[in-house]
């Protein structure tokens, strides 16, 4: 019986009308599973009262069930009133189908005319709706519909019907619900199942709340532990850069070790639709600690070729006396890169004289380029920095193992090399 009551609704599940020669021309093959009874059922189904015709196979599989269970009770006069719920149906589907897209794209697809078929079409599109408008006639269809289906199946079935779905939704019962009502003790039964769910419903809301209690709890607490953790980590990573920030050659000190992490809760499985716990942050590795100077291979000590030191001081000399200005050297400076040759002026000579004269000064010492200091900061001499015929390199290494770069006290020591007179700058 229940097989048989399922050809409808295989019927219309597998319908195409391209295999109708009505529709196509050449039809393709029949693909319907139930053959050509089956093209034929929906397409005459849907010309004759649309997208109703679905209510068809519904009406079988419950009539199918009943059957089984031994309540086919009568079937002569509720099937009338079904023949009822299929008219005011395919009626109500041709108002609807003007308010919504989704049934008219459905109808396209299923290459049908009207939703409610030439029933609905007949009755409400040429008859009723010219008259009384298609909300005036839509409500007496669904009033027809509601009066049919309580007819149909009666008003207990349907309480029960709604009661034992409701059951099922809350409680998640697997009892079918009842459609007969003919017992006495009917609402007696739907009492106690109902006081049941409420009973059932209650508990399992009770100890979701109490697990999601626990696991709040459980959550704050490694939430702190953790805080407590990074902040030791932090406190031990800000000791150990004071210890190691300015270290020279040879291994860096051994920071103070970091403390011991908790190992993590077990975890508790999270209630329905709670979600698992993310985490605060990137893990805190401690200190960085520079590498040693050891990584850097070893550089002889380079030298400059400053020439001779002498007799460039006197060619400076008398090249000034040239040009009237009487000086005497003071002292020179003989640095990796530049020759700093320290010159005192006669009284009454500008500083000026020297500098209006620094393009023949250096044609005259044969230098690349000069430069002069007039006068040297914090003296009285003027300073004139010739470049050596060969500098001396200035190497990483040097600089960084150098008391200068050892002793800096500042928060970002930053490396610039060496000055004219040879001496570290940080």
């Amino acid at each position: 019986m229940l097989p048989l009551a399922l050809f409808p609704l295989v019927a219309l599940l597998t319908y195409d009308w391209h295999a109708i020669a009505a529709l196509n021309m050449p039809p393709d093959a029949s693909s319907n599973w139930i053959g050509a009874l089956g093209d034929c059922f929906a397409y005459y189904g849907y010309g004759a009262i649309g997208l109703a015709i679905w209510s068809v196979p519904l009406f079988c599989l419950i009539g199918a069930v009943g059957a089984i269970r031994g309540r086919a009770g009568r079937c002569g006069l509720r099937g009338l009133w079904l023949v009822g719920v299929v008219f005011s149906l395919a009626c109500l589907l041709q108002v609807v189908e003007q308010h919504t897209p989704a049934i008219s794209t459905l109808l396209r697809h299923l290459n049908v005319p009207n939703a409610g078929g030439v029933i609905g079409y007949l009755v409400m599109t040429r008859a009723l709706s010219p008259l009384v408008s298609n909300f005036g006639s839509a409500i007496i269809m669904a009033t027809l519909l509601v009066v049919s289906l309580i007819a149909a199946i009666g008003l207990g079935r349907i309480v029960a019907l709604i009661n034992g779905f409701y059951l099922w939704a809350t409680v998640g019962s697997r009892a079918t619900p009842r459609l007969e009502s003919d017992d006495s003790s009917e609402e007696s039964d739907l009492a106690a199942q109902y006081q049941a769910a409420v009973e059932a419903k209650a508990a399992a809301k009770a100890a979701a709340k109490a697990e999601k209690e626990q696991l709040k709890a459980e959550k704050e607490r490694l939430k702190a532990e953790k805080a407590a953790a990074k902040a030791a980590a932090k406190q031990a990573a800000r000791e150990a850069r004071e210890h190691t920030r300015m270290w020279g050659g040879g291994e860096p000190p051994i920071p103070p070790p970091l403390p011991k992490e908790q190992p993590p809760a077990p975890k508790t499985a999270p209630a329905s639709g709670a979600g698992s716990q993310s985490s605060d942050g990137p893990e805190d590795k401690g200190p960085y600690l520079l590498p040693s100077t050891a990584l850097l291979s070893p550089l002889k000590r380079s030298t400059a070729d400053h020439g001779d030191v002498s007799e460039m001081s006197q060619k400076l000399i008398d090249t000034l006396k040239l040009f009237g200005i009487d000086a005497t050297m003071a002292y020179n400076v003989q640095g990796p890169v530049v020759t700093k040759y320290a010159l005192n002026l006669a009284p009454g000579i500008r500083y000026s004289a020297v500098t209006n004269i620094s393009d023949n000064l250096m044609g005259a010492l044969h230098a690349k380029s000069l430069r002069i200091e007039a006068p040297i900061p914090g003296e009285e001499c003027v300073g004139v920095e010739v470049p050596n015929r060969a500098p001396a390199g200035i190497s990483f290494r040097e600089i960084i193992e150098s008391d200068a770069w050892k002793n800096f006290k500042g928060e970002l020591p930053l490396l610039f090399g060496k000055d004219a007179a040879g001496n570290v700058l940080v």
